[in-house]
């Protein structure tokens, strides 16, 4: 329940200008709140709740006596199984180390038609600016290697690292699609740019592609035809 009120909640724009463990607190909130008539349905029939005082009370208060009953726990719980995610959205991020030649190249030679930081030094042109883009710790530029959905959040990978931030994979997808910048969905949850390409390659029965920064991503039979339209 707590997941599905964290989805419905990314479908609203001002939800993620609050911090991360706003989202978090708010979406397990609300999942508990959506379990509370069911937990109570359940506990009747179960008879795991039997009033040993028969006064009269109006239905809302029965509600929220229970929602405060059961909130702290659940919330707490939430958090924690996110909390490994968390530290990765918060701006705990890696660094990929750039040989000395990959980072010359890249100066001289700036990746895409967007305006993108290539390497440890920034293009001349403007850097990329999208949403789920300023949520990336500054360290990591904007040149976008490929992206990875991993539940509600996405991974994205630079050509200085990669970091997780709490954003949803397909909204990530649609606004680079809106700004036209060069890349291609092989994936139910992988994209990758187009200028970072290197080769496709094949292992036994899956296919996957090899970008210039040694990553590897995997290419499903339904998007295929879309990557041959690229390469």
């Amino acid at each position: 329940m707590m997941q599905v009120m964290q989805l419905g909640l990314q479908k609203l724009s001002p939800f993620f200008k609050w911090p991360v463990f706003v989202q978090l607190a708010l979406s397990g909130l609300l999942g508990a709140a959506l379990f509370v008539p069911i937990g109570t349905w359940l506990d009747g029939i179960l008879g795991l709740d039997e009033p040993t005082v028969t006064l009269p009370r109006s239905w809302y208060l029965e509600y929220l006596e229970e929602l405060a009953f059961v909130s702290p726990p659940a919330v707490t719980t939430w958090l924690g199984l996110n909390a490994i995610r968390l530290k990765g959205a918060l701006g705990m991020f890696q660094d990929r180390s750039l040989p000395v030649t990959n980072t010359n190249q890249t100066s001289t030679q700036p990746r895409g038609s967007t305006g993108v930081n290539t390497g440890s030094q920034e293009s001349k042109t403007e850097p990329l600016k999208l949403p789920f883009v300023d949520l990336l710790p500054p360290p990591l530029g904007t040149d976008l290697v490929a992206l990875s959905a991993e539940l509600h959040y996405t991974r994205v990978y630079t050509f200085a690292g990669q970091a997780l931030i709490f954003y949803p994979f397909g909204r990530a997808i649609e606004e680079l699609k809106e700004v036209g910048y060069p890349g291609v969905q092989v994936h139910r949850s992988h994209w990758v740019a187009q200028d970072h390409i290197l080769q496709k390659k094949r292992l036994k029965s899956s296919s996957f592609l090899q970008t210039d920064t040694g990553l590897k991503i995997p290419v499903s039979r339904r998007r295929k035809n879309d990557l041959s339209q690229v390469l």
